[in-house]
Formats: structure tokens, sequence, C-alpha cells
């Protein structure tokens, strides 16, 4: 019944972007929307929260792009195969970021961009690429309205009977 709400955050009209939407669906539905819901819900605590957006595609495997767990060896230094030099100063940045976290509960650092913590309002975050920029409301509209289908799911299968 809300299909072609959810199709229409995906627009694929060749098998490239059919995969690129598969993707992106996959992303939103297991990663960006439920990381989102924490967020927010930290937001009515006074737990502050960071959300971080990976975009350094793989150079081991380019066609995957960065895909889930890329960052892993960014954040522990671990680089096997990523010979390119920014590879090394996103690694650097990262570990710094981590352990100024782990440190004192604020990622922050001096001489690197500052990450600002996740508000309701503005969901800002912070873009860990070929460049570290900060963003806002990552795929917020996609995620607003798989909240608003799943909400309409789950009230459909509950009503009673």
């Amino acid at each position: 019944a809300r299909a072609e709400q959810v199709l229409s955050l995906y627009p694929m009209a060749n098998s490239e972007e059919l995969r690129a939407g598969i993707d992106q669906f996959i992303t939103d539905t297991w990663f960006v929307r439920n990381a989102r819901r924490m967020l927010l819900g930290s937001c009515r605590v006074s737990a502050a929260g960071w959300q971080y957006f990976f975009t350094r595609a793989s150079s081991v495997v380019p066609s995957w792009g960065a895909h889930h767990a890329a960052e892993i060896g960014y954040a522990f230094n671990t680089l096997s195969g990523h010979d390119q030099p920014q590879d090394q100063r996103l690694a650097d940045a990262m570990i710094r970021y981590w352990v100024s976290f782990a440190t004192d509960g604020n990622p922050n650092v001096d001489g690197l961009p500052t990450w600002p913590s996740f508000d309701a309002q503005k969901q800002d975050y912070l873009e860990l690429g070929d460049n570290i920029t900060v963003g806002n409301g990552l795929r917020r509209t996609a995620a607003e309205v798989l909240d608003r289908v799943r909400r309409a799911e789950f009230a459909a299968h509950n009503e009673p009977r």
C-alpha cells in the first residue's frame, strides 16, 4: 500500500541505477534510519551523541565504494592495501577523534574540523571521506518517509479486530 512512497526515494531507470537504489535502500533501512532513531532518542535525555558518515571509497575493492565497516581499518589504523596518502591522513584524523571521545566523551580535538553534536533540529553529522566536512540532515527525507511507512504498517497490523 505504501510502495510508491518508498520507491520514489530510489529512482531506478536502468540496471546501474537499480543496483545503486538497492544499495541505498539497504543503507537507509539498516543503518541510517536506525542510527538516526538512536540519536533522536539521545536528544531526549542528557547524553550527547555524534553522527558520522564515512564516504571514503575503498581503494582495495573500488566497486564496493564506502561500504559498511570500511571505516574500521581507518579507526584502528590497520590500513591494508590502502596506499593513497589521503587514506593515512583520514586514519590519523579518525584516530584522534576516537581517542578524544574515549578519553573525555567529546570527539573534538584541536587542528581538526569541529564535529558538532547531534540535535533533533539540525541533525549535524561529520562526513569522513576525501575531505572532512560537516553536513546536516543525513538522508533525512528518506528516514522520515521510512519511519512514517513503518509506523503505518505497525498500526495496520496492530488494529483491534
